[in-house]
């Protein structure tokens, strides 16, 4: 075993292991960056549940999703995402309707996704309810299929054993209040949760007008976003839980409107009968109600709402500074994974020229050995194949009394026979004598042949001395960023050449 695939006596960790961790994360992410999709992907689906290319497409992100999560080995996000795959796979290939309970329950699977990524991000114990939910998915399959269900709850206690529960003790009013308000922390959770792991502004902006207008007390909604740029404007993104179509989106000028620079720029909150403009923006609202989405200078957009009841007005005061927080970390969150995408890059840059340095060294050590131009040719020809991305090598040593160049190394290419450079004037050997520089196939638009082989993406080096060109050396690469590295090579082999030349002059 070599020393970078020891374990660390301290940690006991190996590269082997550092790399497949490295991978486990990026399938991970994978697998939340389909989640995020397929959240967005089933609010479409809800506003057209006969769409088959949406089902395609929700069956191909949750299929995704398990196999990212079963290599990541994340055993419990794999088995659920199966379940999910499976049912939808028995809805969409049975040609079973996609009804509103089939979409809940997809909602349902989503939200149980989300909990687990989070309970294995924190490394936590959980509670999550999945035995619960896979049986429901059983359980509504069979109902859509006609199959009898399993008796799957579970039996009453004996009466003599019950105990007095809330709603024994407690008056009517009582449990209505206890009911709506845990409605209404239900529904704020269900948001919270599903809003989660979203980073695309729009998708936020549909799943949150969804959730208002489907689980709270909202009438009407619309949420809407600042267009950046000289003149301002404010699009409505999405209209009671649907994604407004970017051809139908209503667009206001903020500049034109007094109200609407008091809501962006002053942040205020417009009540319902304070502004006379307001009706006349929003003509389908009884007491429309504008939140701004506070930024620290001005807002990011707002929330407009027709809510039927006065007394929700706090919850939606909540959602409008919880939307901006969303909003804030999703733009963040997107700052931070092109910077992250950078520095992967640029790691990948390193350690591809430490990979190319190492390689150098390597060769370099090698070529040392040689005590002939001849065999140095040769091997600098078979180390620059075997060692590096290049596919073909030629190594050329000039001969100035005899203007000729002599192939004295070559290697993946056929036997090529000495060239007199003086009368081949128009090709890339001789453009790379002439003027010193390296030569590449972007720089000549003819084929370039050697020993009848035509060569693709090359480059032709100098072999330069102290004073003056001693040869060629001409390569194909496989990877073009190998460049800088073959130049590097040219300049030591050049020098070493020069010795090797002066050795067997005096040694003659």
């Amino acid at each position: 075993m070599s020393d970078k695939n020891k374990a660390d006596t301290r940690t006991g960790h190996t590269l082997d292991d550092e790399v497949m961790d490295k991978m486990r994360g990026d399938f991970q992410q994978e697998a939340l960056e389909h989640l995020d999709q397929l959240n967005l992907l089933l609010i479409q689906f809800e506003a057209e549940p006969g769409d088959a290319q949406l089902m395609n497409q929700i069956f191909r992100s949750t299929h995704t999703i398990k196999g990212s999560t079963g290599f990541a080995g994340l055993s419990e996000i794999s088995s659920v995402s199966r379940k999910l795959e499976e049912f939808i796979g028995a809805v969409r290939g049975n040609g079973l309707p996609a009804s509103q309970a089939v979409i809940d329950k997809l909602f349902e699977g989503i939200d149980i996704l989300t909990d687990l990524f989070d309970a294995q991000k924190n490394d936590s114990d959980h509670d999550i309810p999945i035995s619960q939910f896979t049986t429901g998915l059983k359980q509504l399959l069979q109902s859509m299929q006609g199959t009898p269900q399993e008796d799957t709850e579970e039996k009453p206690q004996d009466v003599a054993e019950t105990k007095l529960t809330l709603s024994q003790v407690t008056p009517v009013a009582t449990r209505t209040m206890y009911a709506e308000a845990l409605d209404q922390l239900s529904a704020l959770k269900h948001l919270v949760y599903s809003c989660a792991t979203l980073t695309d502004d729009e998708a936020f902006a549909v799943l949150l007008s969804r959730q208002l207008y489907h689980r709270m007390a909202s009438v009407n909604n619309s949420f809407w976003l600042i267009q950046p740029g000289r003149q301002r404007k404010a699009v409505e993104i999405a209209r009671n839980g649907k994604q407004i179509p970017v051809q139908e989106r209503r667009i206001l000028e903020i500049e034109s409107s007094e109200l609407l620079k008091r809501v962006v720029h002053d942040m205020l909150t417009i009540w319902p009968n304070s502004d006379p403009d307001l009706n006349a923006i929003f003509p389908d609202y009884k007491k429309p109600i504008l939140f701004p989405l506070k930024e620290d200078e001005e807002a990011y957009g707002f929330l407009a709402l027709d809510s039927a009841e006065s007394s929700d007005v706090d919850i939606f005061q909540f959602i409008s500074h919880f939307s901006t927080l969303m909003l804030r970390n999703s733009r963040l969150l997107r700052q931070v994974t092109a910077q992250k995408k950078e520095l992967d890059t640029i790691m990948q840059i390193l350690l591809k020229q430490n990979s190319n340095l190492s390689q150098l060294y390597h060769t370099e050590l090698q070529l040392m050995d040689a005590t002939s131009p001849e065999e140095f040719s040769d091997l600098l020809a078979k180390h620059l194949v075997s060692d590096f991305p290049i596919r073909s090598a030629a190594v050329f040593i000039q001969d100035q009394k005899q203007e000729q160049l002599h192939c004295r190394g070559a290697k993946g290419l056929p036997p090529i026979d000495d060239m007199d450079f003086r009368l081949q004037v128009d090709t890339p050997l001789h453009r790379a004598l002439e003027t010193g520089r390296i030569i590449n196939s972007n720089d000549y638009e003819k084929d370039f042949e050697l020993g009848g082989q035509v060569l693709w993406d090359w480059i032709v080096v100098c072999l330069k001395g102290r004073d003056q060109t001693l040869g060629l050396l001409v390569v194909e690469l496989d990877d073009k960023e190998i460049t800088d590295a073959i130049s590097i090579l040219s300049n030591y082999s050049g020098i070493l050449l020069e010795n090797l030349q002066l050795h067997a002059s005096s040694g003659s």
